[in-house]
């Protein structure tokens, strides 16, 4: 068509706004291909061009870093087809060599069957990661325990066998039906996944943070209690094996989305993993309670008071990620965009020695949890003998977990300098206080651990104080320049 024409249907169906131009093929040739690169973000219509100026028009758009789509459905399409990074062919009048050029076909020649398609390729790619996001968190977190298993001089938590089918029945059973995820309905409203983003990609690794070590914390830590208490260990592993199957049922809840809550989404909408998860509980079920299975398996079957305990430790999974989510909505509903990084954190060596600070109280924590609980299992160690933690007692213990948790979460979020530092930084400043003030009342000064936490958590009180009045000092002093 005429480029005025062209231009005015553009605007009538709001792809070219006020201000946009239209060029026609005579006017493309006469730019340079430095003039159209500087011009096309203005340019919405272009009329009467052939073959090798589609190619041009495809080319200046990639070179600034573009995502092109190319409809087409003739043989002179072929060229730009191939070239762009989606090509498009019409596949009722499209010509054959447009079909084989094109990545997409559109069988019934319909443009909405476009946006279907985008939205579909990104249900697919969201439920991708989804599924990715359980099995790294459980697969890790079943690694974990067994290592951390041994390196504490316990007995492995499950048998071979049984890793066995936690990684065949109950993990299969659930991912697989994952995929099978209808879509969540915000899908066209969200912006593009830009080429360039990981599939490991930063939100993910941080839900990964949150939810592996929450599996860990609760498997390892009832195994360790059901020995100190003088369990037989075939009975433990039993209970154990079946709690992490319990907290794997849980996490696939949490991994049905990033945002809403598992307790609003509807179980129904995928009728596949609902299948898998009611299999997967009655396989579990058969494994520990039915003789011949536990031969097989080294299952010793338990009370329905273990039973009842196991789940409710379990679904621990599913509060913690909860939690997250709903600081994630409530920073949605507000409609503010994360609050950014202090400038005085942008400074690599604030960052680092921070960082640094948190690490070592984290490790120091979670080093006293270690010997804590070693000692509270009755094994003896050399390396135990006179160490102050050998007598912490369990609400002592639980503090050092959360605090090494803490601090190391925040330790995390300020090395990477996530916008979550500041907040990150108090945060485990209030719990490294909590845990001086517990630790004097509990067990009071018994090593230079308690000295050394306490001069620790008066730099930080004075570093999450000072950074947020810095910072807020200098947006003043900018505005006031402006």
């Amino acid at each position: 068509d005429h480029k005025a024409t062209g231009l005015a249907i553009a605007r009538s169906l709001g792809i070219a706004l006020q201000g946009d131009d239209a060029v026609d093929g005579r006017e493309l040739d006469e730019m340079t291909d430095a003039a159209l690169a500087a011009k096309i973000e203005g340019i919405s219509v272009f009329a009467r061009v052939h073959p090798a100026q589609k190619l041009r028009i495809v080319e200046a758009y990639q070179k600034r870093g573009e995502v092109v789509a190319m409809t087409g459905d003739g043989v002179n399409d072929a060229p730009a087809l191939v070239r762009a990074d989606v090509g498009v062919a019409m596949g009722v009048t499209g010509t054959e060599v447009a079909k084989e050029a094109a990545k997409i076909v559109i069988t019934d020649d319909n443009f909405a069957s476009i946006v279907t398609a985008v939205e579909e390729g990104r249900v697919v790619y969201r439920n991708i990661k989804k599924a990715v996001l359980l099995l790294f968190t459980t697969s890790i977190a079943e690694v974990a325990v067994l290592v951390l298993a041994l390196s504490l001089g316990y007995p492995p938590p499950f048998v071979a066998v049984q890793i066995l089918w936690n990684n065949l029945v109950t993990e299969g059973l659930i991912t697989i039906n994952l995929v099978m995820e209808p879509a969540e309905g915000d899908e066209m409203r969200r912006p593009p996944i830009s080429k360039r983003e990981r599939l490991l990609s930063r939100p993910l690794l941080l839900r990964m943070a949150v939810m592996t070590p929450t599996i860990v914390a609760i498997v390892m830590g009832w195994f360790i209690w059901r020995l100190s208490i003088g369990v037989p260990t075939a009975v433990a592993q039993t209970e154990t094996f079946t709690l992490l199957a319990i907290c794997e049922w849980f996490n696939v809840l949490n991994c049905r989305s990033e945002r809403r809550s598992a307790l609003t989404l509807d179980i129904f909408r995928n009728p596949w993993l609902v299948g898998g998860l009611v299999v997967g509980n009655l396989l579990q079920v058969a494994v520990v309670f039915l003789p011949p299975l536990n031969r097989v398996f080294h299952t010793v079957p338990f009370g329905l008071e273990t039973v009842i305990a196991l789940g409710v430790l379990g679904s621990l999974v599913l509060w913690v990620e909860e939690l997250r989510k709903f600081f994630v909505r409530r920073r949605d509903r507000a409609g503010a965009a994360p609050t950014p990084l202090p400038s005085s954190l942008h400074r690599r060596w604030v960052r680092y020695a921070l960082g640094g600070l948190l690490t070592l109280i984290a490790l120091n924590a979670f080093g006293g949890g270690y010997y804590g609980l070693v000692g509270a299992a009755g094994v003896s160690r050399e390396w135990l003998q006179g160490s102050p933690f050998s007598s912490y007692r369990l609400p002592s213990l639980i503090l050092l977990v959360v605090v090494g948790g803490a601090c190391l979460l925040a330790a995390i979020a300020v090395f990477a300098g996530l916008a979550i530092a500041r907040r990150a930084a108090v945060g485990a400043t209030a719990v490294l206080a909590g845990w001086l003030v517990a630790q004097i009342a509990i067990i009071g000064y018994r090593s230079w651990m308690q000295p050394a936490t306490a001069i620790a958590t008066v730099a930080i009180l004075v570093l999450a104080w000072q950074l947020p009045r810095r910072a807020a000092e200098a947006r003043l002093a900018s505005a006031d320049a402006r």
